[in-house]
């Protein structure tokens, strides 16, 4: 998950949440690229890793990667999130790009060793009230809503889809929408949040926002889903003081339930 703004000088800059397992040193930038831990020591806490903390540094990973493609094009992108803050630039981009693969080839190894569940299917959606409750209006936080929709809007309950390619998720949710530029009319748009599953876990990152990332289990026909309250809190905080407060606590009690469809 990473928070993104761009600085006058027209650097990017990128703020990840750092897990137990950790982005395997994104640190200051140097003439050999990112230091860290070695690979030998990374591969052992993958493999010992709580899975949606696994689950969560490769998507991460996989992110870093297409982050450095652009800094090879000319952009500069300043990573925070783990030790002192990353400087990756077109001079540098090569050899941070060559770390994040190799951590990304070695996380993605680690997740086939152990193995994932399969997910894919059609779900209905539901939530409970703490969900609806968790989201202060005005702020990107609110986007969330989009996610559980369905199960937050008038009309209740609703269906999302889960594609699967090994251990690589997209959840799809379709969404209707009414215009009145040229009388009624409804259209439907679908909005697609990637992920990635080990063992009978799985993380998403919301399509609205990789700042919105949910993780949950898999049991039987059924999934438990919850935004990872400690992760959005420390991407949103400090928050402005001149908008509604999220209810932070809602969103640690927020669940919402997939339920497959025979």
């Amino acid at each position: 998950m990473h928070r993104m703004s761009r600085h006058a000088t027209g650097a990017i800059a990128a703020t990840f949440a750092v897990l137990g397992l950790s982005l395997g040193g994104c640190t200051r930038p140097d003439a050999a690229g990112p230091p860290g831990p070695s690979p030998d020591v990374l591969a052992a806490r993958a493999a010992q890793a709580p899975p949606d903390e696994l689950a969560q540094s490769w998507l991460t990973n996989d992110e870093l990667v297409s982050m450095t493609s652009a800094a090879r094009k000319g952009a500069t992108i300043e990573v925070a999130g783990a030790g002192e803050p990353a400087r990756i630039t077109p001079a540098n981009a090569d050899r941070y790009e060559k770390t994040f693969a190799s951590r990304l080839a070695m996380y993605g190894a680690a997740i086939e060793q152990r193995g994932y569940a399969a997910f894919a299917g059609q779900y209905t959606l539901s939530a409970n009230k703490a969900c609806a409750d968790a989201y202060a209006p005005g702020y990107l936080l609110h986007r969330a809503e989009l996610f559980a929709s369905p199960a937050m809007g008038a009309a209740g309950g609703g269906t999302v889809r889960i594609t699967q390619d090994k251990f690589r998720l997209t959840l799809s949710d379709t969404l209707a929408l009414t215009g009145t530029s040229a009388g009624t009319k409804t259209e439907t748009t679908t909005i697609d949040s990637r992920g990635a599953a080990v063992e009978t876990a799985l993380v998403l990152w919301d399509a609205t926002s990789s700042d919105i990332v949910y993780h949950g289990t898999k049991s039987g026909r059924t999934i438990q889903l919850r935004p990872w309250s400690e992760l959005i809190r420390a991407a949103f905080e400090p928050y402005p003081t001149w908008i509604p407060r999220p209810k932070w606590e809602a969103l640690a009690s927020c669940v919402m339930t997939l339920t497959a469809v025979p």
